[in-house]
């Protein structure tokens, strides 16, 4: 194991598998050597030894992962294993218990970080300064002395102990009945246990309403008893539910579960899906470009009619006949479909509705009308329907709290004679759940309450200084003149960027 003692970084190893030796930077570089792909998932693995290299190896298959060490190999290289994609690791040289190292290693912004030295008390503080220093969502802690257990579960760290993970494992090879979560589907499963508290949004959800997808919910420990999951069962605070998924999604997903955060397209999925039929207005291109930095997406998929130009960087699909929107729809592991904008248009009758009514009709997960107006430094939420708003105002809490952005909650309720008193407090119950979830988040709402046409009021208030809408929307059942789709008409008519989030019975 590569043990870590205090001291000043002197430079920094980088290496991937591109290259064919070290680079050393010199004592005056302050940032970490360049990453491959900023939208994938940052992982930070504290200790180069045979357990560190192993798991950066395994975890670069699906993120991007710094592996620190202070006497770090220099001839070590990630190994590409025939089938698998090459990993993401670089090597860096420096001290695990330094804020500043940590700092210049982008704990900032790592999603996870695994100490795993053969030093119980680095590890430690390596799991304290992860916490309670830069705020990592999950700090996992590979320990040997029991002793050390309660210390590592006070500083929010989650400990795992090395003698009862081989112990499993051994037992799993003499014992054929009893196999332990290691190495589940040839490295490409993984099984997450996690506690469900009270702020989480799952509370109180029939879990078919949870749209799985890559991943399901294996099992349900409630006060001491199992219970088998069915599409019926309601989670509750303080569940511990068992999750099974892909290893690029689990991690999200658990959090998901735990408290409620999410990075945008999960949990819906992992990837954007950009749908274009004509060529798309200037500055569509750069939109998504920013869409695809700026969220968790791994990766784009272009679904475009042939004929037009690819553009570079992303997994391109030319359709030559059919309609690109209906693969988009059904293609997997798209977390958010995104259009490009067009002229308003109105709902006619007769004919083949535009790419907007159809996704409106059709669409059983986000999408993204994109109309230029980025970066979104200010998000509107159209509170109007409480089934539809509830799943929405999840989105733009998340969003608002990962971009920084301002948030604003607006209601737009014709006349009370005209649709009661019920509708009036339906919304105003809706702002009240989102500004608890905003609380959660350190997100600060601004509420707006309008009277009149909600269509014309909330159309208005978003063409007032929003860069973003974001409004749930429940397709008409049945088109018919005399009805409008409230929702639909908002999200057509808006001249900014307008994010469409099905409510939950749709998934």
């Amino acid at each position: 194991m590569g043990v870590i003692s205090r001291g000043w970084p002197r430079f920094w190893y980088a290496r991937s598998p591109e290259t064919s030796g070290p680079q050393t930077v010199s004592q005056t570089s302050v940032n970490p050597p360049a990453v491959n792909d900023p939208a994938t998932p940052l992982a930070i693995v504290v200790g180069a030894g045979e357990t560190g290299c192993h798991l950066a190896t395994r975890l670069g298959r699906n993120w991007r992962v710094h592996l620190l060490d202070l006497n770090p190999m220099p001839s070590w290289t990630a190994q590409t294993e025939p089938g698998q994609p090459s990993p993401i690791v670089e090597l860096l040289k420096g001290d695990g218990t330094s804020r500043l190292v940590l700092e210049r290693a982008g704990a900032g912004e790592a999603a996870a970080l695994i100490a795993a030295t053969g030093d119980d008390r680095v590890n430690l503080e390596c799991a304290r300064l992860a916490h309670d220093v830069f705020g990592v969502k999950r700090v996992l802690v590979l320990f040997r002395d029991s002793a050390i257990r309660t210390e590592i579960e006070a500083c929010g760290a989650e400990p795992i102990d090395a003698a009862s993970a081989v112990a499993s494992l051994l037992l799993g090879h003499l014992d054929p009945t009893i196999r332990p979560a290691v190495g589940v589907g040839l490295g490409q499963g993984e099984i997450v246990e996690v506690t469900v508290l009270g702020s989480s949004p799952v509370i109180g959800r029939p879990l078919r309403l949870l749209g799985a997808r890559d991943w399901l919910v294996a099992a349900i420990y409630r006060q001491d008893h199992l219970l088998v999951p069915h599409g019926d069962t309601v989670l509750e605070n303080g569940d511990r539910v068992v999750l099974v998924g892909a290893p690029s999604v689990l991690p999200d997903i658990a959090e998901y579960f735990r408290a409620g955060t999410f990075g945008f397209p999960m949990p819906f999925g992992r990837r954007l899906g950009v749908v274009v039929t004509d060529d798309p207005p200037d500055g569509f291109w750069e939109e998504v470009g920013y869409l695809y930095h700026q969220t968790t997406a791994a990766g784009v998929d272009v679904f475009a009619v042939s004929g037009i130009s690819p553009i570079e960087g992303y997994s391109w699909h030319s359709i030559a006949d059919g309609s690109p929107l209906d693969l988009a729809l059904s293609y997997p592991g798209i977390g958010c479909v995104i259009l490009p904008s067009n002229e308003r248009q109105i709902r006619f009758p007769l004919g083949r509705p535009s790419l907007l009514w159809e996704a409106l009709e059709r669409a059983r997960r986000p999408f993204w009308i994109a109309r230029g107006t980025f970066p979104y430094h200010s998000i509107l939420l159209a509170a109007l329907d409480q089934a539809e708003t509830k799943a929405a105002s999840e989105v733009a809490v998340g969003l608002a709290s990962r971009w920084k952005a301002s948030l604003t909650g607006a209601t737009a309720t014709p006349p009370a004679f005209v649709v009661g008193p019920r509708v009036i407090a339906e919304q105003m119950n809706v702002l009240g759940e989102t500004a608890v979830l905003a609380q959660v988040h350190r997100v600060a709402l601004s509420e707006r309450h309008f009277s009149g046409n909600p269509i014309q009021q909330i159309v208005r208030c978003a063409d007032k200084g929003m860069d973003l809408l974001v409004l749930g929307h429940q397709p008409l059942p049945r088109w018919k003149f005399w009805t409008v789709d409230v929702t639909g008409e908002i999200a057509v008519r808006s001249h900014c960027s307008t994010l469409v989030i099905p409510p939950l019975n749709r998934r």
